[in-house]
């Protein structure tokens, strides 16, 4: 199970959440390994759409 680089957060939280993994390869449409995008890049991402501030 991967994501690509253009898909949206809110289908690679869907896949996150479904699947119950930590984490998710995220590759190019030339199928190369770009990155990958874990629960707390997630979490990250939430949190500063919610603009809270953390330490």
């Amino acid at each position: 199970m991967m994501v690509k680089e253009d898909d949206t957060l809110e289908s690679a939280c869907l896949i996150l959440r479904k699947k119950k993994f930590n984490a998710l390869p995220v590759v190019s449409n030339a199928g190369e390994l770009v990155g990958i995008l874990t629960v707390h890049d997630v979490l990250d991402a939430f949190i500063d759409y919610l603009k809270l501030e953390y330490k």
